[in-house]
């Protein structure tokens, strides 16, 4: 048995030979000339249908790219934006850098801290992107009764601030 859609139209050819077409749920029998015909168009069109692969994206604005080996064989890769670069590059500079990259620092403080190259919402964004690369983690606390967040450095994170020179 043969069967094949085209046009909206199922064509079918059974074993005993007899050829047929559902059209709006309505089956008929066909000459063999007209499944043959259809069948031809068919197979002509489906090469001319199939989707173009799409190239992969070319990531773009790549400052700063490392490979991470990590414990059990595993490796990381890890590519950073020219922002991202310049928030880790001001880490150091921040009051809470008391202990290298164990420390932790308040985001609305570190905001302050780079204000001068960036606004909050490019920093908000940029502690997003980290997060989900792993580079760092975020949580809350209070301070005085208010809810604060904080951020630190993971494993991966502290590789790449040693990777790039800042502790």
């Amino acid at each position: 048995m043969t069967t094949f859609t085209f046009n909206g139209i199922a064509y079918e050819r059974r074993e005993n030979g007899y050829c047929f077409k559902t059209e709006n749920g309505k089956t008929v029998r066909i000459g063999k000339a007209e499944f043959e015909e259809a069948k031809a168009k068919a197979e002509a069109e489906a090469p001319a249908k199939k989707p173009a692969k799409k190239a992969k994206r070319a990531k773009k604005n790549v400052a700063f790219a490392a490979t991470i080996a990590l414990a059990e064989d595993k490796v990381a890769e890890v590519t950073l934006t020219t922002n991202q670069v310049n928030f880790l590059n001001r880490i150091p500079t921040a009051d809470e850098f008391v202990q290298g990259a164990d420390s932790t620092f308040y985001t609305d403080l570190y905001c302050d801290t780079i204000a001068d190259i960036m606004n909050a919402m490019v920093v908000g964004a940029i502690i997003s992107t980290l997060r989900e690369k792993d580079l760092i983690y975020v949580e809350q606390g209070k301070v005085n009764g208010k809810k604060c967040k904080y951020f630190g450095f993971t494993e991966l994170g502290k590789a790449i601030l040693k990777e790039m020179g800042l502790v």
